[in-house]
């Protein structure tokens, strides 16, 4: 075996020697690596080599593009299988589109309608990938490395930075969140089995054509149509990604597992940034020159893009706040520990919510009295215990922001039963979700075995203003709700009270009542 195909040397080490030292042998070497397992899960969706070959082709090029910007503790399998998916849905648009225009044109000449291929059977090899793909991004990486990658547990866990025992616990973790979407026959060794379908179809010199195509494009060569094609779709898709995900709060609890991550974003970053690029050239003429590994390690132990629960638990005891390192990026980040546990990382945030953090307050229930700032900063606070009083403390010193409570009546909305028997509020089901998220043209708000208590939660990210739970339900529910993001033409939120009437049988009633708000104000140094 080759020891590109091993933990050691690790992902991150490779992309550094390539950026650093323009390394072509440490690209093979990640092309190695990757490259087959990527294939697979491409042609078990697209079922055709070609295809397959094309799309793991262009996500490579993509990583040439985007690996200059890429924090140093990006797990690179999971940003592969996700811009993997963002290709192959590319990919399956363009043949829906070739397929409408060859039915018309044998139509409009009386051909024989062309045949559809024959549709795949519904089994675990056709759901894995997706399933795979709505992992939280600690447990896809595990999942990749374990099954797609098939790499022991002693590799995993040097992969990942974590002990063998966490390794295995994490693995299982993940294997229990895929059995509640896949169904109780997806088992360690059908998801191995699955994962390794699509193997056995790749050519015997893909790791080859797919290096000498990329370093082919690198050096300026012109790139293939249908690979070209499929690398500016995905490009779109991705900063599409990045710039409609607005204001989303993804709180991630493994309640099962003592001592587990929750994990609180905003506006999650999926990819790493970087300069516009034409996506016919790989990487820039003149990349920016990196700094060594033990700068970056020192300088960004915490600072880092896409700060993650994971290495938030791991921080020094600190409390912190300083003007952003990331001024130009379009993400806010805020991560933090299980609850019970008053640690938290931000980066790029603004006043308002590093005072939301300092004293437990929601978005729609801080006001600012006068001109809100709107200066973006990075901030830490990873103390043993009284966290939270330490970075009010920082808020005063640092910005010369205070804030206290107060009781003051305002407009809200009440959240009320209309149909108790509404299909949507179902008995809770174990699992990791509770987010609200805008995607593209639609909002969403999702959560596991929750209770409606925290609903106000995510309903006052699209609301704006306070939301007040009446229902007087009890117990924990699992929910799904999806609308329509219409903007500004539906300024009462009529499509959201609409799809919470429909699919829960809640309703949302205008009133004005007390509301505890967070005033938060300047106060000279």
């Amino acid at each position: 075996m080759s020891v590109c195909s091993t933990a050691t040397p690790s992902d991150g080490e490779l992309i550094e020697a390539f950026v650093r030292n323009n390394s072509e042998s440490a690209f093979r070497c990640l092309v190695e690596r990757h490259a087959r397992w990527m294939f697979a899960a491409a042609f078990r969706q697209l079922r055709d080599r070609q295809l397959a070959e094309d799309a793991a082709q262009a996500v490579f090029i993509i990583l040439l593009q985007k690996a200059h910007a890429m924090p140093l503790n990006t797990k690179l399998n999971s940003w592969l299988f996700r811009a993997l998916q963002f290709t192959v849905k590319n990919i399956r648009r363009a043949q829906r589109r070739r397929n409408l225009r060859r039915f018309r044109a044998a139509a409009a000449q009386k051909f024989d309608r062309p045949t559809n291929p024959p549709a795949m059977p519904n089994d675990l090899t056709d759901r894995l990938d997706i399933a795979v793909t709505a992992l939280p991004s600690p447990d896809r990486a595990t999942i990749l490395l374990r099954f797609y990658q098939n790499l022991p547990f002693d590799q995993i866990a040097q992969a990942l930075g974590i002990s063998e025992a966490a390794a295995r616990k994490r693995t299982h973790r993940a294997i229990h969140i895929l059995r509640q979407k896949l169904g109780a026959d997806a088992t360690a060794g059908s998801i191995s089995l699955a994962a390794a379908y699509g193997l056995n179809h790749s050519p015997a010199l893909l790791i080859q054509t797919i290096t000498t195509g990329v370093l082919a494009a690198k050096a300026g060569a012109a790139i293939p149509a249908s690979i070209l094609t499929a690398t500016k779709g995905t490009l779109f898709f991705m900063a599409a990604t990045k710039v409609k995900i607005i204001a989303a709060v993804v709180i991630v609890a493994f309640l099962a597992v003592p001592g587990t991550i929750v994990a609180i974003h905003y506006a999650p970053t999926l990819f790493a940034d970087s300069p516009a690029t034409n996506p016919s050239v790989a990487t820039p003429a003149s990349p920016p020159p990196a700094r060594p590994v033990e700068a970056r390690q020192a300088s960004e132990s915490w600072q880092v893009e896409d700060i993650s629960s994971d290495t938030v638990a791991r921080l020094a005891p600190e409390v912190r706040i300083v003007p952003t390192k990331f001024p130009h990026s379009q993400n806010s980040r805020v991560a933090g520990v299980a609850p019970g546990i008053d640690k938290f990382v931000g980066i790029r945030v603004r006043v308002r919510d590093i005072a939301q953090i300092a004293y437990n307050s929601f978005a729609r229930r801080t006001l600012f009295v006068g001109a809100e700032p709107q200066d973006r900063y990075d901030f830490i606070s990873t103390m043993p215990k009284d966290s939270s009083p330490a970075l009010q403390k920082e808020l005063g010193e640092k910005l010369g922001f205070v804030a206290y409570r107060e009781t003051r009546v305002t407009d809200v909305l009440l959240l009320k039963v209309k149909n108790p028997n509404a299909a949507g509020l179902r008995h809770p089901t174990s699992g990791q979700i509770y987010n609200a998220q805008q995607d593209g043209d639609t909002d969403s708000i999702t959560w596991d075995d929750q209770p409606l208590s925290r609903a106000p939660e995510l309903l006052e990210t699209f609301c704006k203003m306070p939301v007040i739970d009446e229902t007087g339900l009890n117990g924990n529910f699992s929910v799904g709700v999806k609308w329509k993001d219409l903007g500004d033409r539906d300024p009462n939120h009529d499509a959201m009270k609409k799809a919470l009437l429909n699919t829960l049988g809640l309703e949302l009633v205008p009133s004005r009542a007390p509301v505890e708000m967070l005033i938060v104000e300047k106060v000279p140094h």
